[in-house]
């Protein structure tokens, strides 16, 4: 309804005096008044239910007559249900009178703002903020308000849930700069992994917290700190356990964001307390600790460490001192570290307590890398004091308990001012902060009492209370109540908005982080700077006991703040007469959030006089004459009310003069004008609908002027008929005209004249620019000029002419914000203005130049310069037509050098980033290669693209080259890999596990030359890189000594990279460093071991040792990871005396965090394919690099497999087993007829640890040679002395002594033969001998060694070689010897050298690589292949 009302008020408003244009009177009597409403009554009620309309409101109008005035009382009261918007209209549909205006709201009911919304939302950023006005009508009579305010900050209170917690830290975890708590617990139940930590961490998008995994740190810590650890700007986390040296590090994994397992480093032993700073600037956090709780031995200790190789080093330890020295060592108790005197002092502070109570004020020098305590201690510091900024000057000052009062310790930016005070207080968990933003420090204490395990109701508070310099103030009667039993509770800033989060750890069945800020909200409703409402506390949409924060005015206050106010406020009337006042109102708040107003209701009473309308009626009297009848008597009008709710008011003091005779006929409506198009050759304008004029329309005047016409009123410029527009063609670019229309109708009715409508004829749209402009040098020894600009012609066929402009400087306006084409048909860019050097014809597409523009500047005009050798210039060409008009930006060409047979100078660079500062290759680490070309543009160097670039590579005998072409950044990126394992960085991954060499990278670009365009010089770089390795140096975090001090110790040193074994072996020699130190932490004791096998053995006596440092000696590469090692070294216990008291302890074992795959070596074998042999089999030696025990299970991965899989392998720490690949046998095997073909054997490694099931199995594969070949009988007939029996046996040797000797030996040897051979069984197909008891060999005759003898030359091709023994055996079985043994005959070609073996030596080799001989007592000996000893032959 609203918007047919709006679109029936959509005519042009018209005041009271034009209503006496339109109607005109024709008789001048007197005036006769009327007073009362239909029915002679004085006043009505109009009721409505908001969906009809009502009747309600009548009049009763004498006929024929002309009302000269007319008016009636709208009277509201906000007591009655309100009509909501009303609208009285006339019979014809027209509104007379209407309270509906934007931002009214209801009548007698303001429930909106001026934007209509019955809500307003306003963004408070620690500061105060103008909500949306609310308008009132003037003459309003307040009676009742009421608005509700909620305030969401941008953090809202919240509870997470985390289980029982030890201890809670602040930190940022993930970098976003908004505060986390890191809470630890030591219960698994809570955990799920026994002793952890996790981060209750923010997000920065939806400004919630939520619980991270629960990390496990090492099982005995008990404390947590919270430090950037290697200065990647995300907080890391140090865990450890009091009195323990072992510190156990988490670093933030900001890829998964969640936390690494930990690694180990020990600091100074036994501390009391640890904290973390960074004490020698190198952005590495550091270990400052404090030792010696009994006994007068206080120490500091300062451990520094470095985050790159994850190595700590004792920089230096002091003694600490009583406040008498003389009295000897203090007892420490408590640590501060800070920069607590920034600005006025840098460095960082260290103060120390003692069980006095006084303090020791410590800096670091790094440059001599001592500590150095301050010999002037000072007083009232201890364990239970509370630092915090107490003056608000913004450092830090402390407060300490003590039994009678407290001393405050003002910090004065040089040293602390001592301020005793009476006030007792408890220091238990408290804090100093500023909770609310208003620059006063509260001391706050948590006070969790004794909870009801109910977690509805809230047990426990937060007391706090005042402090300042002079001390504190009483507890406050309305603590802070965040969550039942609070115990805890820290203060952050997260969101920087002023106002301090608060971090309360509290709880009863379950333990939680509640996380909170202490809001206020305010509202100044007259805007006379006083508050009038107020209100502070939490806010919340998640917590149902602490709610959204709410102001709201429940007590008028609004309306008392406004009612004085409304009336001398300016007011604005609408068309109806209703005249509203705008008010402002005021909110402020302490932090950043967002304030809602709703629920605005400001009650009034009012009356509005009816009498003024707008739009075409003006009044309402006019509408009473629009609805007059002729004739006598009286007749009623009804007026229609529309609402848009259910309510109602009421109508009084109806007032109307009249005079006799009925009132002329309205006017036509006036048109109005608008453009409907225009371009450069005409304009069409517009007017209201033909239906609008009526049916006794008969045509539109037009009547038009120009700059040098004024408008006819005599003639007009056209006539329209039966169209509500015209279009004038008879225009000029860049003239003005103004229109005017009048309608015309039948008895001589005319509308009245239109507002003039003015309208510019604009210029067309400039022409499309010139395209393809080059700039080319040309050869002054040919041509007359040194330089051509060339292009093509404009698309569009109205370019007039073309433009050149010239110059030494870029011509590039693109960038340019200062970018003009004057009317002069100069070209401004930037500060300059070019002339153009030539003007050419529409059809002109060169020019041939030899000067520069003309241009003016901010130093004045110059003239330009002839073209010279060797500079840079630019041309820029315009497309211009017959008005005048250029696109912008100009198409330009250059830089172009004039003679430019010169080459332009290029540089190219190499650019490597790695995991490192130092940028060495680390298989583990990332690797981008960027090659970078530049080529000089006149002011220096800019990038060069599409560049051809090639990248050699040399890693020792290793070369690749590798190919590109640079972007339009000149930059080509050949390599970028996350690790070295990327198949693109195969070159770099095998060479990374060397060292002492470097690899070379010999980036070449070949020269640019292009017709047309300058050439450019090619260029080259070179860049080394050196090797870096990962490694971690690991053992027992103890050990216990023998009773003599001796320890069996092993020391592993591990690569990181486990995929790769290379690593591993490169670690094989290196040097390991140790150190052995008292229980004072002094050296008594060094070595250097080497690592073999992955390890170094320490075994060996330590006296008076407590403990022992192991570091890698990185002098000889480049070293990352853990690179050092410490090991407890525990006093020897007698088990015998100890027994009972130590059944039930038990040390915890070391267990390793890697498990590498185990190696494989595999002999190359020749294999008879087509006969079974002993040495088929391919054997193959495993390694285990660990140090400890695994197993391995080999597998060949061949389809179809030629080999049987081996029997799986347990293998010692760091041992050595041996396996087969068996050939099948099979059909498959048998089938093969290679001869002397070369194949490959694959195979799969699995290597897992049966002792360790944490450490995840790996799989690796290898491959191995071996050939095929085929076994070929001889052909027996010949006589080549190779002859073969059929019992396959030949004769092995061929001395004729040494047959007679082993014939007397027959009663010997039957002696010692096995009784229980058969033929058939000792001569099986396998060739396989029994075994035999060998006796101690005699000893071997003096004479020439058995090494020197030289081999005697054996049959080429026995299938089955006897020994020695044979023989005898044949002979002992009754069978004659001649039917397996016969003289060996060598072919006539070697007879001699035979002869020479057989005077030499007498030494023999039979198929299997043995060697035999025969000493002059007939004694056979024997020695296998590779073996140095000899041994006697027995049977």
């Amino acid at each position: 309804m609203d918007e047919a009302h709006t679109r029936r008020k959509s005519l042009l408003l018209v005041s009271i005096l034009l209503a006496s244009v339109l109607f005109v009177s024709p008789s001048t009597g007197s005036a006769t008044q009327v007073s009362t409403f239909a029915n002679n009554t004085s006043s009505l009620s109009i009721a409505s239910d908001g969906n009809n309309t009502s009747l309600d409101l009548e009049i009763d109008l004498e006929r024929n007559v002309t009302y000269q005035d007319a008016s009636f009382i709208v009277d509201s009261s906000h007591a009655s249900a309100t009509p909501g918007s009303v609208y009285i209209n006339n019979s014809q549909g027209s509104t007379i009178w209407s309270y509906s205006g934007l931002g009214y709201g209801d009548l007698s009911h303001q429930n909106s703002f001026q934007t209509g919304n019955t809500f307003d939302l306003i963004q408070l950023n620690n500061s105060s903020g103008m909500p949306t006005p609310i308008l009132l009508p003037k003459n309003a009579s307040l009676q009742t308000s009421q608005m509700n305010v909620t305030y969401t900050p941008n953090i809202e209170a919240q509870y997470v849930q985390v289980g029982s917690i030890q201890q809670m830290e602040m930190g940022d975890s993930n970098g976003d700069s908004m505060a986390d708590a890191f809470v630890m617990s030591t219960q698994n139940y809570s955990t799920g992994v026994g002793t952890g930590f996790a981060v209750v961490t923010s997000n920065a998008t939806t400004m919630t917290y939520n619980l991270s995994s629960w990390t496990a740190t090492c099982q005995t810590s008990e404390q947590i700190r919270v430090a950037d650890m290697n200065n990647d700007s995300f907080d890391d986390v140090v865990t450890f356990e009091q009195s323990n040296q072992t510190m156990c590090i988490h670093y933030y994994n900001s890829s998964s964001s969640s936390y690494d397992p930990y690694f180990n480093i020990n600091i100074t032993t036994a501390p009391i307390d640890v904290k973390l700073a960074d004490m020698n600037g190198d952005n590495f956090s550091d270990f400052i600790s404090i030792h010696g709780y009994f006994g007068g031995n206080g120490l500091v200790a300062l451990n520094l460490f470095n985050g790159t190789t994850n190595a700590s080093r004792t920089a230096d330890t002091v003694d600490i001192y009583k406040w008498n020295f003389w009295d000897g060592g203090a007892n420490l108790r408590s640590m501060y570290v800070g920069d607590f005197f920034a600005p006025n002092r840098t460095d960082m502070i260290v103060l120390v307590t003692d069980d006095n109570n006084d303090a020791t004020e410590i800096t670091y020098d790094a440059q001599t890398m001592t500590l150095n305590p301050n010999i002037n201690k000072f007083r009232n510091l201890s364990e239970f004091s509370v630092q915090g900024d107490v003056d608000g000057d913004g450092d830090i000052d402390f407060i300490t308990p003590k039994s009678m009062g407290s001393n405050i310790l003002v910090n004065n930016g040089q040293s602390w001012t001592q301020v005793q005070t009476f006030d007792q207080i408890n220091t238990d968990n408290a804090t100093i902060a500023d909770h609310d933003n208003d620059g006063n420090p509260s001391f706050f204490l948590p006070d969790p009492t004794f909870g009801d395990s109910n977690p509805a109701t809230v047990d426990g508070d937060i007391g706090f209370r005042s402090i300042g310099v002079t001390g504190v103030g009483v507890p406050t009667l309305n603590p802070l109540t965040p969550w039942s039993q609070p115990r805890d509770i820290h203060f952050a800033d997260v969101d920087a908005d002023g106002l301090m989060e608060q971090f309360v750890l509290a709880g009863e069945v379950t333990q939680g982080i509640f996380i909170g800020a202490w809001h206020n909200l305010s509202m100044d409703v007259d805007v006379d700077n006083n508050m009038d409402l107020w209100i502070e506390g939490y806010s919340s949409s998640t917590i149902s006991s602490i709610g959204v924060l709410t102001l709201s005015d429940s007590n008028d206050i609004i309306r008392d703040a406004l009612s004085p106010r409304i009336p001398a406020y300016p007011g604005l009337s609408d068309g109806y007469g209703v005249e509203m006042v705008n008010n402002m109102m005021s909110l402020s708040s302490n932090s950043n959030g967002t304030a809602n107003l709703t629920d605005l209701d400001i009650a009034y009473d009012i009356v509005f006089e009816v009498t003024t309308s707008a739009g075409t009626i003006g009044s309402l009297s006019n509408s009473l004459n629009q609805q007059m009848l002729p004739g006598t008597g009286a007749f009623t009008v009804t007026l229609p009310v529309e609402t848009s709710k259910a309510g109602g008011f009421d109508v009084t003091s109806f007032s109307a003069n009249y005079t006799l005779g009925a009132p002329d006929l309205a006017l036509p409506p006036t048109p109005v004008l608008s453009i409907q198009s225009l371009t450069e050759n005409h304009v069409t304008i517009e007017w209201q609908q033909l239906s609008a004029y009526g049916s006794d329309l008969q045509s539109f005047q037009i009547f038009r002027m120009s700059s040098s016409t004024t408008y006819d009123w005599t003639t007009p410029h056209e006539i329209v008929i039966g169209s509500n527009n015209y279009t004038d063609t008879q225009v000029d670019i860049s003239s003005t005209y103004g229109y005017v229309v009048r309608s015309t109708h039948t008895y001589g009715v005319i509308s009245n004249l239109s507002q003039s409508l003015t309208v510019t004829i604009p210029y067309p749209a400039a022409p499309e620019n010139a395209t393809n402009v080059q700039l080319i040098d040309l050869d002054i020894s040919d041509e007359t000029t040194p330089l051509r600009a060339s292009w093509d012609l404009s698309v569009d066929s109205f370019v007039e002419e073309y433009l050149v402009y010239v110059s030494n400087m870029s011509l590039d306006s693109s960038t340019e914000t200062s970018v003009e084409f004057t009317s002069e048909k100069n070209f401004k860019l930037g500060d300059r203005t070019y002339s153009p050097v030539a003007t050419l014809a529409s059809s002109t597409t060169s020019y041939d130049i030899s000067t520069m523009s003309d241009y003016t500047d901010s130093s004045g005009s110059v003239s330009g310069d002839a073209i010279e050798d060797t500079s840079q210039y630019w041309v820029a060409i315009a497309a211009v037509d017959i008005y005048d008009n250029v696109s912008l930006p100009l198409p330009f060409a250059g830089p172009t050098v004039s003679f430019n047979n010169t080459y332009l100078q290029s540089n190219l660079a190499i650019t490597v980033t790695t995991g490192n500062p130092d940028q060495y290759l680390v298989s583990t680490q990332p690797l981008k290669i960027e090659i970078n070309a530049d080529v000089e543009d006149g002011a220096g160097f800019s990038p060069l693209g599409n560049a051809q670039i090639t990248l050699v590579i040399t890693a020792g005998n290793e070369i690749s080259t590798l190919s590109g072409t640079t972007d339009a950044s000149g930059v080509w990126a050949p390599v970028d890999v996350p690790n070295l394992h990327d198949i693109t960085a195969t070159t770099f991954l095998n060479f990374s596990s060397s060292y002492g060499e470097t690899i070379s990278l010999d980036a070449t670009m070949a020269a640019l030359e292009t017709t047309d365009v300058q050439p450019i010089l090619g260029n080259s770089a070179q860049l080394n890189m050196s090797t870096g390795i990962s490694a971690l140096l690991s053992g027992p975090t103890d050990i216990d000594k023998d009773s003599n001090d001796a320890i069996d110790l092993n020391i592993t040193l591990t690569a990181n990279d486990a995929n790769d074994i290379a690593q591993q072996a490169s670690l094989e020699g290196t040097a390991i460093a140790w150190t052995a130190y008292n229980e004072s932490d002094v050296a008594i004791n060094s070595g250097t071991e080497t690592i073999s096998q992955g390890k170094i053995r320490v075994v060996s006596e330590f006296e008076n040792t407590t403990y022992i440092q192991f570091d890698v000696v990185t002098t000889d590469r480049n070293w990352f990871g853990t690179l050092s090692h410490t090991t407890l070294l525990n006093a020897y216990v007698d088990d015998s005396t100890d027994n009972e008291t130590d059944t039930n302890m038990t040390e915890p074992e070391w267990e390793p965090t890697t498990l590498l795959p185990a190696t494989v070596t595999c002999e190359s074998s020749t294999i008879l394919t087509n006969k079974k042999m002993d040495s088929d089999p391919i054997e193959c030696q495993i390694v285990n690099p660990n140090p400890f025990g695994i197993s391995v299970e080999l597998t060949a991965t061949d389809v179809p497999a030629l080999f049987n899989k081996p029997s799986t392998v347990t293998i010692t720490a760091n041992g050595t087993e041996t396996i087969s690949f068996e050939p099948t046998y099979d059909q498959i095997w048998n089938a093969q007829k290679d001869e002397g073909v070369v194949k490959t054997l694959s195979f799969s490694i699995y290597t897992t640890s049966p002792n360790y099931n944490s450490l995840q199995p790996t799989i690796t594969s290898d491959t191995v040679e071996w050939t095929a070949s085929q076994d070929v009988p001889e052909d027996t007939s010949t006589t080549d002395g190779d002859n073969k029996e059929s019992s396959n046996t030949l004769l092995y040797g061929g001395i004729g002594v040494a047959v007679l000797a082993l014939i007397s030996l027959v009663v010997v040897g039957y002696r010692r033969a096995s009784i229980g051979f058969e033929d058939d069984d000792f001569y099986g197909s396998d060739d396989e001998f029994p075994t035999e008891k060998s006796e101690p060999a005699p000893e071997i005759p003096e004479g020439r060694p058995l090494d020197e003898f030289e081999d005697k030359t054996i049959s080429a091709e026995p299938e089955i070689i006897e020994r020695p023994g044979d023989s005898l055996i044949s002979e002992l079985s009754g069978e004659d010897s001649n039917d397996f043994i016969e003289e060996h005959e060598e072919p006539q070609a070697e007879e001699s050298a035979e002869e020479s073996v057989d005077e030499d030596d007498g030494i023999s080799v039979d198929e299997y690589g043995t060697e035999w001989w025969e000493d002059e007592n007939g004694t056979w000996w024997y020695r296998e292949e590779g073996a140095e000893d000899w041994s006697e032959f027995t049977e």
